[in-house]
């Protein structure tokens, strides 16, 4: 697996190109989402595709909702306990959910676990991310993404990547500030916008 950082810098949306290449890139609209009630308003949510299956599942204040390739919301799950406060999710090539989830039970220490779940949200294993590197000790993600069975913790505020096995076991880290060059004083006013990876696992950031 390949872990070369790509930055999306605003420049590279300004470089002129030909006519023709701009010609060829279309919007259309799709589709609300919605419920058998109508159409479902949403603010400030994450939204995760599992293309396999042509499934979209939008987590909002620790419910998920899972939506049909028609917008049509056909399940829900999040308010087991067990689930803790779910914050992000990310979809393997079975079908299975991996949660993000918050344990505020105790405010000043909160902590975060990897919940590894069947299709319906159905908790099968609760784990910690274990064997961190001490630069990584003090990591704490609010996003999670997976490709070819390793899963990828980002902290968007800290810049920092954590790659894990499918059991929540530290791999490797990335500290994109320090990569990027970016000074100590300027680290606290920079974080990260939006994050991805591509189907080798190459990360794309802003």
């Amino acid at each position: 697996m390949k872990y070369l950082v790509l930055v999306l810098a605003a420049s590279l949306f300004l470089a002129p190109f030909p006519a023709q290449a701009s010609a060829d890139v279309k919007s259309t609209f799709l589709y609300s989402l919605a419920n058998f009630h109508g159409k479902l308003p949403y603010n400030e949510v994450r939204v995760r595709v599992d293309r396999a299956r042509d499934e979209v599942y939008v987590v909002e204040r620790g419910i998920v909702r899972v939506f049909n390739d028609s917008g049509m919301e056909f399940f829900w799950f999040g308010d087991n306990p067990e689930l803790e406060s779910i914050y992000d999710l990310a979809v393997d090539e079975k079908g299975d959910i991996a949660l993000l989830s918050f344990d505020f039970a105790h405010p000043e220490t909160p902590k975060y676990y990897l919940i590894r779940c069947n299709y319906r949200g159905d908790a099968k294993e609760k784990l910690n991310v274990r064997g961190l590197s001490a630069e990584y000790s003090r990591f704490f993600p609010n996003y999670i993404f997976y490709r070819d069975g390793h899963y990828f913790f980002l902290s968007s505020s800290k810049m920092q990547v954590v790659v894990t096995d499918r059991n929540g076991v530290f791999q490797k880290g990335y500290d994109l500030a320090e990569i990027l060059g970016i000074p100590e004083e300027d680290r606290p006013t920079t974080e990260i916008f939006g994050f991805s990876l591509d189907s080798e696992g190459n990360m794309l950031f802003t």
